[in-house]
């Protein structure tokens, strides 16, 4: 189970490992990104650990993966995308963060971190087409946050199993999860308006009957 394995390993080795799953990205666990920040908010909601902390931990960690894609953009520059470009496997990503880019332009930054893989392209590829850091980072970093507290919450506030039924999708179904958030996302936010709506009528209602 994937809760059983990440609390396993943070019995093991603490919060650090929430940051070093998030920053190793694709190099890390074995286990999709959406996965591991739902966990980690599932793990945090049942009083396992302090939410904040494993919050920080993952942010932190996503953020410094992004940073470390730019840079290494940056120096080793084209060579290295066309490398990719090539590859087997990172060909096709290499592909989607190109059209995402060109259709998008820099808020592709802040886009990118909702679509697998992709998210770690997006910052590399920046770096080697040379935007300038404070750029990058202003929208990199705020799609970070973004998208770590989407998945955050919605671990940290069902405190279901979610995780473990985003974990048995089967190959090239990454972008379910994605969905499942923007629909989540979408769902509390129109209900939160529907009530202060309602709050609001109601106390319009009152004020009248005085």
């Amino acid at each position: 189970m994937v809760n059983d394995f990440l609390i396993h390993l943070s019995d093991q080795y603490g919060y650090f490992i929430f940051y070093a799953a998030l920053s190793l990205g694709p190099f890390g666990l074995p286990l999709p990104c959406e996965v591991i920040v739902t966990t980690s908010g599932w793990i945090s909601g049942n009083g396992r650990l302090d939410p904040r902390i494993v919050y920080l931990c993952v942010a932190a960690g996503m953020i410094t993966a992004a940073t470390a894609a730019f840079w290494l953009g940056a120096c080793l520059g084209e060579p290295l995308v066309e490398k990719l470009r090539k590859h087997r496997i990172y060909s096709r990503y290499i592909a989607a963060a190109e059209r995402l880019l060109q259709s998008c332009g820099d808020i592709a930054l802040f886009v990118g971190y909702f679509i697998p893989i992709v998210r770690y392209l997006v910052p590399l590829m920046a770096g080697a087409g040379r935007i300038p850091f404070r750029k990058f980072a202003a929208i990199s970093y705020s799609g970070a946050i973004a998208w770590t507290l989407c998945f955050f919450g919605i671990g940290y506030y069902t405190r279901t199993e979610w995780a473990e039924a985003a974990a048995k999708l089967p190959p090239g179904m990454e972008f379910v999860p994605c969905i499942a958030a923007a629909l989540g996302l979408a769902t509390g936010y129109c209900r939160r308006r529907l009530a202060i709506r309602q709050e609001g009528e109601s106390q319009h209602e009152c004020r009248n009957s005085i």
